[in-house]
């Protein structure tokens, strides 16, 4: 019998699930070369199943985007270095974003500077929290 975690999951191993009404994190999905077929690309704002799945799990998705890769789970700042080291960037500055993200260190202290990025760009656009 398959549990509730296994019966979410779609037939990828490898699944993103972000906010896509944040435009940061749009960007940073479509601009660093995440996209369908490589991974399973989640809207976490249109499957309130996923929010309450990860929040059983521990995994606030207004604190950070969740990466899954088998049955490992990656939150945050460390969802974004593991995606950064499998993106592929456009152009300079986004092969340099990667570049920068793609370090533990570098991505664990940028990353509280995207989430208050991220949260100026939700209120200015008049997007609230996101709720399973």
């Amino acid at each position: 019998m398959a549990s509730a975690d296994q019966e979410s999951r779609t037939e990828s191993d490898a699944r993103l699930i972000y906010d896509g009404q944040c435009p940061l994190c749009r960007s940073f999905v479509s601009r660093y070369g995440l996209s369908k077929g490589r991974l399973d690309l989640v809207d976490a704002r249109h499957h309130p199943e996923e929010v309450r799945r990860l929040e059983r799990l521990g995994c606030r998705l207004d604190e950070g985007m969740v990466l899954e890769l088998g049955d490992e789970r990656y939150h945050g700042d460390q969802a974004v270095r593991m995606a950064a080291v499998a993106g592929r960037g456009r152009g300079p500055l986004s092969r340099g974003m990667l570049w920068w993200l793609s370090s533990r260190r570098r991505a664990r202290l940028s990353y509280p500077l995207l989430k208050a990025v991220r949260r100026v760009m939700l209120k200015g656009l008049g997007v609230g929290p996101i709720r399973p």
